[in-house]
């Protein structure tokens, strides 16, 4: 797995003005420590905090839920399939 063809929906989030460029950057090293831990066998809550970071987006108004939804989705997703 590597970061940025799986960053590229978080960078998109950023360049298309939803986010600034600090929640950006968080998102996306939550995403690259999420892989980094994933490639290292450490799969164990490797995508938890990603989850996290966005659902403290979308609670705290930052994006919409049908912005932080699909990057929920897609990672409660991956995190079944580890």
């Amino acid at each position: 797995m590597t970061t940025p063809g799986a960053a590229e929906p978080v960078n998109a989030g950023g360049q298309g003005g939803v986010l600034n460029a600090g929640r950006d950057n968080s998102l996306v090293k939550e995403l690259q420590q999420a892989i980094t831990l994933i490639n290292e066998g450490k799969s164990a809550g490797a995508i938890q905090n990603l989850i996290i970071e966005a659902q403290d987006l979308e609670n705290s108004g930052t994006v919409s839920a049908s912005q932080a939804g699909p990057l929920i989705s897609e990672a409660k997703l991956a995190v079944s399939e580890l």
